[in-house]
């Protein structure tokens, strides 16, 4: 493996991580998600009366692994696998 290739990996298995860590950082949910469910402050009265909380639905886009992470890291690795076998050197054969 030649310096290019092996930059070639470096810089695909980095890309990976980012798109790793960002999945992680959004809530490591499996499938995208448009909205999440929070719920709402309750007041004293409605905790004694045993009320159950109010639940709102937020807009919030929540990135899923199966979708766009996995599709993500499946570009670069075809990507990188097409770059390294294009940038391989070609030894010559001595007689």
């Amino acid at each position: 493996m030649n310096i290019k290739q092996k930059t070639i990996l470096l810089i695909g298995f980095i890309l990976i991580l980012a798109g790793a860590i960002a999945w992680i950082a959004s809530g490591g949910e499996v499938l995208s998600k448009d909205g999440v469910w929070v719920e709402k402050e309750q007041s004293d009265l409605d905790r004694l009366l045993g009320l159950e909380p109010e639940k709102e639905f937020i807009e919030q886009f929540t990135l899923g692994l199966i979708p766009h992470t996995l599709g993500f890291a499946g570009i670069i690795v075809i990507i990188s696998a097409t770059l390294i076998f294009i940038l391989k050197t070609k030894k010559l054969k001595e007689k």
